[in-house]
């Protein structure tokens, strides 16, 4: 039973290592930065005191992300100022349909897979210490 003890934090570090990776995949595939005037901004509602603005640029769909505002007053606020001004804005050359407005580096989520690699780590020299003195 204490054999199969780093399966669960192994299968917590590829879950969490291929989300690092697709976030980092999607960092570097966003290269190309332009600047364009915001057309039209509306407020997504993503849960419960969640609300994302989506920003029209270029017939292009850009989603802010995160940070999101926590409720509708002040995503609305935000989505007024948006509206008329030029932002600069990454996008894929070869899909340019997808652009973002900020891109962030997946700092957490390579950290969080590095910390549950490293646990998984212990648990594997757990199992084999304890193997030997058994």
């Amino acid at each position: 039973m204490i054999k199969y003890l780093p399966i669960i934090p192994g299968v917590i570090f590829v879950w969490l290592a291929w989300g690092a990776f697709q976030d980092l995949w999607l960092y570097w595939s966003l290269n190309t930065p332009m600047s364009a005037k915001v057309e039209h901004v509306e407020v997504i509602e993503r849960g419960k005191s969640k609300f994302e603005l989506k920003a029209y640029i270029q017939n292009k769909t850009c989603l802010m992300g995160k940070p999101y505002h926590l409720n509708r007053p002040s995503a609305d606020k935000a989505a007024r100022a948006l509206e008329g001004k030029t932002m600069e804005f990454w996008t894929n050359p070869q899909k340019p349909h997808l652009a973002v407005l900020e891109k962030k580096f997946p700092l957490k989520q390579i950290f969080y897979s590095f910390v549950a690699l490293g646990v998984m780590g212990y648990f594997y020299f757990l199992v084999a210490y304890t193997a030997r003195r058994a």
